[in-house]
């Protein structure tokens, strides 16, 4: 079973399992940049914070949680990209571009095509949020995926937020009036 398989699988299981953490849209309330900020100069990398209810991440975190607790990514790595935005001050858009979506496909939400790959990133508009495809098709040849969002407008220290199975074509709909791009790419583990 390849890596991408293996860590929508483990997802898709916590998913079904109706797993909830907190959800926020800001840096500084999450667990994961404040694991990875202890960790900056460290030769040895300590455990990932504890997957449970008080685990505090923004949507583009959790596929790299999953990847790093399945063993797809090792933690370094892991340290590693919140390195580039801690340390040499780029953007978490720029770190992504160059990490998941160096080369990327159009999905059409209104076509349902391309298949999206079991595992592969989707993104809608760039990173305003990212998931994990599931490889399968819902009711309606809808492309799903597992995805990780919370809709509050002041998610502060985060909000309480179910990680579900969805569909690009459902997200895409709760996205709109805008114009939503949707996107995929093979990740990178």
């Amino acid at each position: 079973m390849s890596k991408q398989a293996q860590v929508v699988d483990w997802a898709l299981n916590l998913a079904q399992q109706g797993q909830e953490f907190l959800w926020t849209n800001n840096p500084t309330f999450s667990s994961l940049s404040a694991w990875a900020a202890a960790n900056l100069d460290n030769n040895t990398t300590s455990p990932l914070p504890p997957l449970n209810g008080n685990l505090v991440m923004i949507c583009y975190e959790f596929p790299l949680y999953a990847a790093a607790t399945v063993g797809a990514i090792t933690l370094k790595q892991l340290v590693g990209l919140y390195k580039q935005v801690y340390v040499n001050h780029k953007s978490w858009d720029t770190v992504l571009n160059g990490y998941w979506f160096s080369d990327p496909t159009t999905y059409d939400p209104k076509t349902h095509q391309p298949d999206i790959p079991k595992g592969n990133i989707v993104f809608f508009n760039d990173a305003e949020h990212i998931a994990m495809s599931t490889g399968d098709r819902g009711q309606y040849g809808n492309q799903m995926i597992v995805s990780f969002w919370g809709f509050s407008p002041n998610p502060n220290n985060g909000v309480p937020t179910p990680l579900t199975v969805d569909s690009v074509e459902a997200l895409v709909e709760i996205m709109k009036p805008s114009n939503v791009k949707v996107g995929f790419a093979k990740a990178p583990w």
